[in-house]
């Protein structure tokens, strides 16, 4: 099951165009804010995360030098969509983004076919979010806190 809360958040909307007759599914969504001179860093990630991204990059006065991009088809991996974006950012950094823990999520599927497209070595496919774990989650809000804080920190960072 995945979390509801997308269902009201305010900037998960679409409009009719975009899902009306004669649309069809985007299975790799660009940034499209961000223009390609600037970019440093590209983050990678799926759902809802990517909410919680757009409007840490805005706090931080990044959206020129970090672009996110989202991949929301998986399975089958949308190899020659997310190569034509990423083509956009040449010189950029590409870190992929989840959640989960390093173990739960997609990280270990994507990190593969995200290498493969780029032609980059797997340890240029950088992680960004919690550290492996048995458990789904914490049960404690202040780990918790400080996990999601230390994911927003990788993520924004220019290294």
């Amino acid at each position: 099951m995945t979390p509801k809360s997308l269902l009201r958040h305010p900037m998960a909307i679409s409009s009719f165009e975009e899902m009306g007759p004669g649309t069809t599914f985007k299975h790799v969504l660009p940034d499209p804010s961000v223009k390609s001179g600037n970019v440093k860093k590209v983050l990678l990630c799926t759902g809802k995360v990517y909410y919680d991204l757009i409007v840490e990059r805005q706090e931080r006065q990044l959206e020129d030098k970090i672009a996110i991009i989202r991949i929301e088809q998986l399975c089958p991996f949308p190899y020659h969509l997310l190569a034509a974006e990423m083509a956009r950012f040449p010189r950029a950094k590409i870190m992929w983004l989840q959640e989960e823990h390093r173990n739960q999520g997609a990280y270990y599927y994507v990190r593969d076919r995200i290498a493969l497209t780029l032609g980059i070595p797997l340890e240029d496919v950088k992680y960004g979010g919690r550290l492996a774990s048995a458990a789904p989650a914490t049960g404690s809000k202040i780990i918790y806190k400080n996990e999601y804080d230390s994911m927003m920190t990788m993520a924004m960072s220019l290294d």
